[in-house]
């Protein structure tokens, strides 16, 4: 029983601590790296849809959205990046 009380208390200061996930957006800038996934429906081809969408997945660690090409890629790892206009890229 004494153990378990410094360990409740412990993880309920933890839980709740907010977690700021919030990334970076940069204009023209694709980023490398492994896809997570990639999606092409309406709601996620927005810079706000991609990046939320990026921010909700756990494995997600960045995103690029190809506003020419209408899809949001999700990236589990960044390796670099490189310059593309159309691009829109958060980390």
């Amino acid at each position: 029983m004494k153990t378990i009380l410094p360990l409740s208390l412990f993880a309920l200061i933890f839980t709740a601590l907010p977690v700021d996930a919030s990334l970076a957006v940069s204009e023209g800038v694709k980023l490398k790296g492994s896809i997570l996934s990639v999606k092409t429906t309406k709601k996620y081809t927005s810079v706000s849809g991609c990046k939320a969408l990026a921010e909700k997945k756990s494995k997600a660690v960045a995103f690029n959205l190809d506003t020419a090409a209408g899809k949001c890629y999700l990236l589990k790892s960044v390796t670099g990046s490189s310059s593309n206009t159309s691009v829109v890229s958060g980390s």
